[in-house]
């Protein structure tokens, strides 16, 4: 049987947990101690961070016009805030910002101040130049120089972490080779770096320094994990750019930078594209005017040559119709080009994300509105695959989107193409048309009408140039106010938030989880019975009771004696007479033996103790047939005696247990003992010993916590089957 008191499930697991804990809470205790002992020398080292920051409003529809060559001024283009905030994050703008900035992050300078190394920014009394780095291990490792009389020495600072690592890993120290002190201002060259050291004033105490290399590496290792981008509400279009620095200055310095670099980037390609298309309109403007003095002269001379003031009514309609078509000809072959153009670069480059000015051109409102519902499902895609594989089903729906789109945008370009060229060919067919009808004129007024003709048209192009050039400048205005900055870069210069006491609390917490986890590899790697779990999961013999090694009753613990009796009690069989023994020797086995045996006294039940590993008396009484009465010895408790024996192992003979023992038993049972306890010697020391089993009503093993071993259990159950041992029982001794 299992006894109740003894397995009950959960709630058994937590006490014997707790009872774990208890008793290995040094270990605990030491992880704590240490962990927290990290942490504050962790904290007193932790140097604070300030932040900077500025606000940027993005434009968003309605807030501004853009226009182009023959743009609709009434079509508004929306700006993505997502698409910026993101674009803010790349490493392509942040390489721009660091250009601006490089100095102040390629190396930093530290002093050590009362056992904390302090970064300085002004008075810095060396500047490094010249820098090449050979050996990336040099990248942010620390390198000190020490001023001498004749130079400097240079070399690296190994930390306590740095040094554990190596010696962990057996790898060599990094070190600068080469004949020390330095000169200052010449260049020194090793397997590391190149770099020359100028002194700009006197200094006696080390300079540290750290040397960040290119800008990939500062972006990956500082700014990144520094920078933050946010939309300060998601119903205003407000970009705000934080970036924390041990540096207030230089965190200021760098947002202010990165701010700048954004503007003038976002509008760079606009402003390229009005800068190319005002070039081209000078010069056709120039070229324009050219052709209309020309043409004005012409017509002129032409005019007092032929003593032609006006031409007639017909020949004067005629050139007003010609004029708009020849005009309206060379509105459209703009267009022609333009669409063959963007027909071509699609299907070369299979991309639509630099279209829109095309089509804002050829005034495709449709289709430019669907390339921002494209740009729009890119971003989603974009922002599935940063948590989802290209597989994922989203993933895969939201590409069907984009390629229904892609061919819906292909199928206008194209539709569009040929309603261009149509149009062009109805115009060629009515110029024809209208130069037929100019055949019936007289000679010279048909000169008139050309040369008139050839004056309204240039005239017409030049003022249509001369507009557009207007509203190009106007674009370029327009678009620097795309973006417009709210809160210039700014700081407090007051430290952020100290994580110390977050550290602290972690470092309690993770002292405590280590000392756990201590406990469980001890628990789980030892080779001992460490709880009696261990014995319930490896044997079904029943288990009586857990009990501690006290000295006297007084003792709490002395309850689990009481309750091990009433287990005891509660058998069907009614043991009286009850054997106590171990797979090894338990110097506290005695202890045990005794204490069960008070636990019966005390409840007025006559008791006796058989102790078989004691003294000589039992053996003499039993061997030489001296009278029993002389060695049974009463102790200070009331219903308790006890008898003894103490002789060698060997000397105890089979004739002593088979014959002697079992009559001993009985002549106790006779005086009204009501519980016979025997207190016999290991397993393994006599191989008679199931003799002895065979004589008591239970036979309890008792399995010590930290000193039996886990085999031993197998030991107990191979006994069991072969000698077919059916009263068995474990009591298990827990350490006080």
């Amino acid at each position: 049987m299992k006894l109740d008191k003894i397995d009950n499930g959960d709630e058994f697991h937590i006490k014997e947990i707790f009872s774990i804990i208890k008793k290995h809470k040094w270990k605990i205790i030491i992880t704590t101690i240490v962990s927290i002992s990290i942490a504050l020398f962790i904290v007193h080292n932790q140097k604070p961070f300030y932040s900077a920051y500025s606000i940027v409003k993005v434009e968003q529809d309605g807030d501004n016009i853009s226009t182009n060559l023959i743009l609709d001024p009434n079509l508004k283009l929306k700006t993505n805030i997502d698409e910026d905030i993101s674009f803010l994050k790349t490493f392509y703008i942040n390489n721009k910002a660091l250009n601006l900035t490089k100095k102040n992050f390629q190396v930093q300078y530290y002093k050590n101040i009362h056992y904390k190394s302090i970064e300085i920014y002004k008075k810095i009394p060396i500047d490094i130049k010249d820098i090449e780095i050979k050996d990336k291990k040099i990248l942010g490792a620390k390198l000190r120089i020490t001023p001498n009389r004749d130079g400097y020495y240079i070399d690296f600072v190994h930390s306590l972490k740095n040094k554990l690592m190596n010696t962990l890993f057996d790898k060599p120290l990094l070190k600068i080779k080469g004949k020390q002190p330095f000169r200052y201002n010449e260049k020194i060259e090793n397997e590391f770096f190149t770099l020359r050291v100028v002194k700009l004033f006197n200094f006696t105490k080390p300079i540290d320094i750290v040397l960040n290399g290119e800008n990939r590496y500062i972006y990956n290792n500082i700014i990144s994990n520094n920078l933050d981008i946010i939309q300060t509400n998601e119903n205003v279009p407000y970009i705000k750019i934080y970036y924390k620095d041990r540096v207030p200055i230089r965190a200021i310095n760098y947002v202010q930078a990165l701010t700048k670099s954004f503007i003038d980037d976002s509008l760079s390609e606009n402003r390229e594209q009005s800068s190319m298309v005002l070039s081209f309109i000078k010069n056709e403007l120039q070229r324009m005017k050219k052709e209309l003095k020309k043409s004005e002269k012409r017509l002129e001379n032409y005019r007092i040559s032929n003593r032609a003031i006006q031409p007639s009514l017909q020949a004067s309609t005629f050139i007003k119709k010609l004029s708009r078509i020849d005009f309206l000809i060379s509105e459209n072959q703009l267009k022609v080009n333009i669409i063959n153009n963007l027909v071509d670069f699609i299907t070369k480059n299979q991309t639509f994300n630099s279209i829109a000015p095309s089509l804002i051109e050829l005034d495709d409102k449709a289709t430019l509105k669907l390339t921002q519902l494209l740009d729009d499902a890119q971003l989603k895609r974009d922002k599935l695959l940063m948590e989802f594989t290209p597989k994922h089903p989203m993933v895969k729906e939201i590409n069907s989107q984009i390629m229904i789109i892609k061919n819906k945008i292909i199928s206008n370009i194209k539709k569009l193409q040929k309603n261009i060229l149509e149009k062009e060919r109805n115009l060629e067919n009515r110029k024809k048309s209208y130069e037929r009808k100019l055949k019936i004129l007289p000679i010279k007024e048909r000169k008139i009408i050309n040369i008139q003709r050839d004056y309204e048209v240039s005239s017409k192009l030049y003022n249509f140039l001369l507009e557009k050039q207007a509203e190009n400048k106007i674009l370029k205005v327009a678009n620097m106010s795309k973006y417009k900055i709210i809160e210039k870069a700014y700081s407090d210069f007051t430290p952020t938030k100290s994580k110390s006491g977050m550290i602290l609390g972690s470092s309690i917490f993770l002292g405590i989880l280590i000392g756990l986890l201590w406990i469980i590899i001890y628990y789980l790697y030892n080779s001992k019975i460490l709880t009696i779990k261990d014995i319930d999961i490896r044997t079904d013999i029943p288990i009586y009771g857990a009990v501690t090694t006290l000295k006297n009753k007084k003792n709490n613990s002395f309850e689990n004696y009481n309750l091990l009796r009433t287990n005891l009690q509660l058998l069907d069989n009614k043991p009286k007479i009850i054997l106590l023994s171990s797979i090894i020797n338990i110097k506290d086995r005695e202890l045990v033996t005794l204490n069960l045996a008070v636990s019966f006294a005390e409840v007025e039940y006559k008791t006796v103790i058989i102790d078989l590993d004691k003294n000589n008396i039992l053996h003499s009484i039993l061997v030489n047939n001296n009278n029993i009465d002389e060695t049974i010895y009463p102790t200070k408790y009331e219903n308790l005696d006890i008898i003894s024996i103490d002789k060698s192992i060997d000397k105890i003979s089979k004739q002593f247990i088979s014959q002697k023992l079992p009559i001993l038993i009985k002549e106790l049972q006779t005086r009204n003992y009501d519980y016979i306890i025997i207190n016999t010697i290991p397993f393994g020391v006599v191989t008679d010993i199931k003799k002895i089993m065979k004589l008591s009503d239970i036979n309890l093993i008792i399995f010590q916590e930290g000193y039996s071993e886990r085999a031993s259990i197998a030991n107990l159950n191979y006994i069991k089957e072969q000698n077919s041992i059916t009263n068995l029982g474990v009591v298990f001794l827990r350490n006080s």
